[in-house]
């Protein structure tokens, strides 16, 4: 089984969310059900794709220590500003030239990315590659020789496309090993511009996006420190006292 895990390099990881790797908590997720699935399948090949700034290559190295096998960098200041509609064109086009030289079976995402939350990328890339499109993936399985890919809600059986699914569940990173560290000081992150991928630039970047960014506010959270360590019925009174005092209509039961 061949993997492609698309990750998103986060410059700003929030404080509560600090990690070594600055990418999408959920693309790290499906990052670790990727190395899962390449240790249970014997010769297969894990390739993470990002789209990201050039500032972001270093971090992507890391990602070998892990046991990854290539890692692709696609960066073009033309990409800048890219809403979801641009970002799976640009993704969809590097997919595509990765599946030349290799057989690709299974492509995985984040089900949301913790900067835009629109969840909308690997069912995007899905639609643009032609593959299949699973949702909340939770294993694949390996029966007859063929592979089934199990959802919260079904199993796909019996398919020999490629395909796309979001993982939204948690998936532990293994430890790097020294072996895979020092491997990985010999490999190099691979960095395409547009100038390899050859798209049209009124596709990709501001141009190619309908979405468009009117304002941008940096909101600071309130979260309230009151521990409710009582039976059901005070907790019922405490939290009527709160709505009534912040607005709102309580529902009973």
């Amino acid at each position: 089984m061949n993997i492609i895990v698309c990750m998103k390099y986060i410059s700003s990881i929030p404080t509560y969310m600090e990690s070594r790797l600055p990418f999408s908590p959920s693309d790290r997720n499906a990052l670790g059900m990727g190395l899962t699935l390449k240790m249970r399948n014997k010769d297969s090949k894990l390739i993470v794709l990002s789209m990201s700034p050039l500032k972001a290559r270093d971090s992507l190295q890391d990602l070998y220590s892990y046991g990854v096998d290539s890692v692709y960098l696609v960066s073009d200041k033309s990409f800048a500003e890219s809403d979801t509609l641009a970002t799976t064109f640009v993704l969809s086009t590097a997919i595509k030239k990765i599946m030349e030289s290799t057989k690709i079976n299974l492509i995985l995402c984040g089900d949301k990315t913790i900067d835009s939350n629109t969840g909308q990328i690997s069912a995007g890339l899905a639609y643009r590659i032609g593959a299949q499109y699973c949702n909340c993936l939770q294993s694949v399985a390996l029966i007859d020789e063929k592979y089934e890919f199990i959802t919260d809600q079904y199993t796909l059986k019996n398919y020999d496309g490629v395909v796309v699914a979001d993982v939204n569940s948690e998936w532990e990173l293994p430890f790097p090993s020294l072996q895979n560290i020092m491997k990985a000081k010999e490999k190099k992150v691979i960095c395409w511009s547009n100038d390899d991928l050859n798209m049209d630039l009124n596709r990709v970047g501001a141009s190619g996006s309908p979405t468009k960014i009117i304002k941008a506010e940096k909101v600071q959270a309130q979260v309230s420190s009151d521990i409710i360590q009582e039976d059901i019925n005070q907790a019922k009174s405490f939290l009527k006292q709160i709505i009534s005092t912040r607005g709102g209509d309580f529902v009973n039961e």
